[in-house]
């Protein structure tokens, strides 16, 4: 309820008192009507500095109507803000009756909207009632209950009317990419400007080309290859940012990016379709399959970033690689930094675009978990990059690679996968190093000769178990889950173990103080 509730009728009805309610809450119904009508042919809702122009505060014509909140063929619109909701429908009413033609108002709903939730339903039945014989086909009123509980299909347009309404309340893993990019902008230090689109969308052409498609729903999954824990947050919310005002405000109107579990699943049982960016904690390619698939069932589009050393080699997969140190430079300068700023950036974003990122923020540029005093475990963790909590065959190979049995190790590391920042994260057990590239690089220094030799112990041990399967006649092998003939450790860690392999080969620099060599 939280995530979907973004706005209560009692918030709604508090801001009505105020005096910026009056451009706001128009343009609050002008967005609903436009996400929620597949067919407009007419919206005409007057808001921000124009909603003192004479005439109907609107006017809407469409076939098929919005659900319950707009009704079929055109409709007349009066909006109130004021504490007199009745008062105020009442004068509208009368006014507006004699300056429409009997024809045209057999053939058009009257709607009245307030934010407010006084005037109670059944007052309002009563007040319908009186006015049956007006001429109109219809007589719709909208409160701020009505309003609040349509808001409920739009998440990003709630957060949005938050921020409007000037309103701080954290909603649990859940945020718009406008959020996010205001955010990306405040990443400044001292004259600096704002850093521009083009520091997260250089060099990524394919996956803009590819993101249009999404949004335009040609494509329903995109799987973006990421370095960092929020490399397709930050390129969703600059690919946005860059795009002109209108198409912005209708991709915007229907995308979230989602951190919590609980929000993703409120967010799959939304209605109306919306593009859904997934958090790499959620881990929507291995254990969170099924988060995956209740979006799936609702139709709608997600993003999924994954990370690892092996998945490179996949064509699915769309890089969003860091531009290099010349682009970058060449996108700062162009940005308004000096030449020197421009040059002394580049030169760190070059690594990753997060690196760049802790570095305007004054955290230096590696990641905070790798000064954290219990660096090494994670870096542990880091070794073996995802296992199954439950396996005992996994726990026996973890016993392997830490040297220590597992059930000391976890207790100790598990506080570490709660802390903001953490590269480790679990859920129901099944526990992932996220952005591993990063990681590997960030940690590697923490790891010794001795890691290595254990972990070789255990890759052999994971990745030489022979698959029961293969002990059953060929024509048997689709049912080796049911004959129990299935491998003892978890497909997590096999692949765990597999991008430990590829990591090792491509980046041994990573290890710095093992010996020359060792890693290959």
């Amino acid at each position: 309820m939280e995530h979907t509730t973004i706005v209560s009728a009692a918030e709604l009805e508090d801001y009505a008192n105020t005096k910026a309610s009056e451009s706001v809450i128009p343009e609050l119904i002008c967005t609903l009507v436009k996400e929620t009508v597949p067919d407009l042919t007419v919206c005409r809702i007057p808001y921000g500095d124009a909603v003192n122009q004479p005439g109907w505060d609107g006017l809407v014509e469409t076939e098929a109507g919005g659900r319950q909140y707009v009704p079929k063929t055109k409709s007349y619109w009066e909006i109130g803000t004021g504490g007199k909701p009745q008062v105020k429908a009442t004068n509208e009413f009368t006014k507006r009756k004699k300056q429409i033609l009997a024809a045209d108002r057999s053939g058009a709903t009257f709607v009245f909207a307030t934010p407010h939730s006084s005037w109670t339903e059944p007052a309002q039945r009563k007040w319908k009632k009186r006015r049956e014989d007006s001429g109109w086909q219809g007589i719709k009123i909208l409160d701020g209950v009505q309003l609040t509980d349509w808001l409920r299909e739009y998440p990003a347009i709630g957060l949005w009317l938050l921020n409007a309404m000037r309103v701080t309340k954290n909603i649990a893993g859940l945020a718009t990419p406008a959020q996010h990019w205001d955010n990306l902008q405040r990443l400044k230090r001292g004259t600096d400007p704002s850093l521009p689109t083009k520091t997260f969308l250089a060099g990524r052409d394919q996956a803009c080309t590819e993101l249009h498609r999404l949004f335009r729903g040609e494509v329903k999954q995109l799987a973006f290859l990421v370095e960092s824990e929020h490399d397709a947050e930050d390129f969703v919310a600059a690919f946005l940012a860059s795009l002109d005002a209108d198409t912005r405000r209708t991709y915007c109107n229907r995308c979230l990016l989602v951190k919590d579990a609980d929000a993703w699943l409120a967010m799959a049982n939304l209605k109306s379709a919306h593009v859904l960016v997934a958090h790499p904690s959620l881990d929507l390619e291995s254990s969170g399959e099924q988060l995956l698939m209740a979006a799936s069932k609702h139709s709608h589009a997600v993003i999924i970033p994954i990370s690892g050393g092996w998945a490179s080699g996949s064509d699915k997969l769309i890089p969003l690689r860091s531009p290099s140190a010349a682009v970058l430079q060449t996108v700062l300068t162009e940005g308004g930094f000096t030449h020197e700023r421009a040059q002394e950036l580049a030169a760190v974003g070059a690594s990753t675009l997060a690196a760049l990122k802790r570095h305007l923020l004054g955290f230096g540029d590696l990641p905070p978990y790798a000064t954290w005093e219990n660096a090494r475990l994670l870096a542990q963790a880091g070794m073996i990059g995802r296992w199954s909590g439950e396996s005992l065959a996994d726990k026996t190979s973890m016993e392997i690679v830490l040297g220590k049995t597992y059930g000391e190790w976890i207790e100790i590391v598990r506080p570490e996968s709660l802390r903001s920042d953490t590269p480790l994260t679990q859920r129901n057990e099944n526990w992932k190093v996220i952005s591993r590239g990063e990681a590997w690089s960030a940690l590697g220094p923490r790891l010794s000769n001795d890691d290595l030799d254990r972990f070789q112990k255990a890759a052999v041990a994971v990745l030489g178990e022979r698959d029961p399967r293969f002990e059953l006649p060929k024509e048997e092998r689709f049912a080796a889950s049911v004959k129990g003939k299935v491998l003892k450790h978890s497909q997590a860690i096999r692949e765990g173990i597999a991008e430990t392999l590829a990591l090792l080969g491509s980046r041994p620099g990573a290890l710095a103080t093992c010996s020359q060599g060792k890693a290959e």
